[in-house]
């Protein structure tokens, strides 16, 4: 299994790098492929962390957050990003998309996620600030992570 996950995950990352550098082009069918990738890109940027190391972690992070405490810091910053999306829902409500949806355009200057968009008030620039505060998160608590919550059970999130 962590030999398919380590596949997996460098195939993402060819993506990715492809995507960062402008060799992919964006249709609307590739939106919500677009929108994980871009994260995973920030990820990489600030953290070199994979996405898929945060997939079922702890209470928060992937689908399906639970609870209100978080197991760590970095689960705390998936319970953010999650919050994050929740009041970006609206304003991408109204602009005919969702959260999970937009894509947007950034770059990475030293590590760090900076989001481009003329129009602070839409709904990409908005995820894209969720996505670049999370990514911010995770670079400064990476070093806190545990294997112990990877698949963590979540009949424990209260």
């Amino acid at each position: 299994m962590r030999i398919e996950k380590i596949l997996v995950s460098s195939l993402i990352w060819i993506f990715v790098v492809c995507d960062h550098s402008g060799i992919l082009v964006s249709s609307s069918d590739e939106t919500q492929a677009r929108s994980f990738i871009q994260l995973g890109g920030m990820l990489q940027c600030s953290s070199k962390t994979s996405g898929f190391d945060l997939i079922d972690y702890g209470c928060f992070c992937g689908i399906g957050g639970k609870g209100s405490h978080p197991v760590d810091n970095i689960d705390r910053c998936c319970q953010q990003h999650d919050q994050c999306y929740g009041r970006a829902h609206s304003i991408c409500k109204a602009h005919g998309t969702t959260s999970y949806l937009a894509s947007y355009n950034w770059q990475c200057i030293a590590k760090k996620a900076i989001c481009y968009d003329n129009h602070s008030h839409t709904c990409s620039h908005i995820v894209c600030r969720c996505d670049a505060k999370f990514s911010a998160c995770i670079q400064k608590y990476i070093r806190e992570y545990r294997i112990k919550y990877l698949g963590y059970d979540r009949t424990h999130c209260y």
